[in-house]
């Protein structure tokens, strides 16, 4: 399921509503993040730590509602590729073997 839907994005655009209600959730979360001192102090910490311009937290929602769907597919064909992930399961390897077998760059021992 999250094989194919990575598949998808890479090859098409999201639809602009299913993009919209993420550039909502994201941008609430960030300002309901920023409400409190503490979240405060992180994302300055974010800032420096990462070498970010002054701007950035001032723009950052004006930023996410400027990602447009096809962005979205270009980014996701260019680093959601198969070949650029990696995939690490912890458990049974005899109940989990058909289940990974999606993931498969090379078989499973």
């Amino acid at each position: 399921r999250d094989v194919a839907r990575i598949e998808t994005l890479r090859r098409e655009s999201p639809p602009a509503r299913e993009l919209k209600g993420q550039e909502e959730q994201i941008a609430g979360r960030f300002v309901t993040t920023n409400s409190k001192p503490s979240g405060i102090i992180a994302q300055l910490s974010v800032v420096d730590l990462n070498g970010l311009n002054d701007s950035w937290l001032n723009s950052y929602v004006q930023n996410v509602h400027a990602v447009k769907p096809a962005d979205v597919q270009r980014m996701s064909e260019m680093y959601l590729g198969p070949n650029k992930m990696t995939v690490v399961v912890v458990g049974d390897m005899n109940k989990l073997k058909d289940q990974l077998k999606p993931f498969q760059a090379k078989p499973i021992e």
